[in-house]
Formats: structure tokens, sequence, C-alpha cells
């Protein structure tokens, strides 16, 4: 039975764009994120690893189709925030495969920390639109996100 995660993630769009970084070990483009740690929630995730590898600050977005209004709370259950999309991903690992549940959100970047980033995932970082996206070395469900959020993001401009 392979190993089960919680992941979380951001996209982080700006004027038509999302900052990505390639990936040391893996030699693909993706969005920053990682694993949930415990006693975190996934938006608090996606907002830690984001300053982790990239030293922003960011804002996540609800994605409009999904903004109801003001978020439940209650003694037994809180509404957390509402990723862009959901992807249940099949992983190798050299240890064997695992399933990564990655709830991905949108975000913008809020401030540039002057912080020490972590390089040990990722050195090199760019953004990039839509026509360079499809050239880029990457997962299909990475492409597919990527175009989706700036679909979206440039709906809400």
């Amino acid at each position: 039975m392979p190993k089960k995660c919680i992941c979380a993630s951001s996209v982080i769009v700006n004027k038509g764009k999302v900052y990505l970084l390639k990936h040391k070990k893996l030699n693909v483009w993706l969005y920053p994120g990682g694993h949930v740690d415990s006693g975190e929630m996934p938006h608090e995730t996606a907002v830690r690893e984001t300053l982790e590898e990239t030293g922003f600050e960011i804002k996540l977005l609800t994605p409009s189709d999904c903004d109801h209004g003001k978020a439940y709370s209650g003694k037994e259950a809180h509404e957390l925030p509402k990723p862009f999309t959901i992807l249940y991903e099949n992983v190798k690992y050299k240890t064997g495969k695992h399933i990564h549940f990655d709830m991905v959100y949108l975000a913008e970047v809020t401030k540039r920390k002057r912080l020490k980033i972590s390089n040990g995932e990722s050195k090199t970082f760019k953004w990039v639109g839509p026509s360079e996206i499809k050239k880029l070395k990457t997962y299909p469900n990475v492409e597919w996100t990527l175009l989706k959020a700036l679909e979206i993001s440039k709906q809400k401009s």
C-alpha cells in the first residue's frame, strides 16, 4: 500500500505570469509547495513553503466560483480557505510510490522578504507566461494547473 501524504502548494500569479522554481532532484519546473507538517493546516503550509522557497509573503486568493461570503466557524468545525484545485498525484520516490493529496492555492505576492531562501530543493526561479509554460519541462498536471490558474486570474482582472 503506497504511503499517502497531504501536501499544499501555491501558484503565484502576477500580470499574466506565474512564478516557478526548478526542482534540483526532479529536474522539472514546479510551483512552491510541500508536505503539511504536524499541527499545520494546508493553507498554512502553502504560505510557509512559499516563504521558505521564494522569500515571498503571499495572500491566498479564493476561487470566485467557491466564494460564498463569510466562512463557517463553529465549535466543532471551521471552514478553511479553499484551494484552487486538489490534485491526487502518484509520486515515485526511491523508497517507493507515494500518493499526494495536493491542495493547490492561487496566490499573489504581498511582500518580498529579505531572507536566506532555502535552496536545498531549487536554485533557479523565474516568472513565466502561458506560451513559455508549454515549453517547460514539467508534469502534465502542473502545466494544466498553471494554465488554468492564469485563465482564472485573467478573468478576475
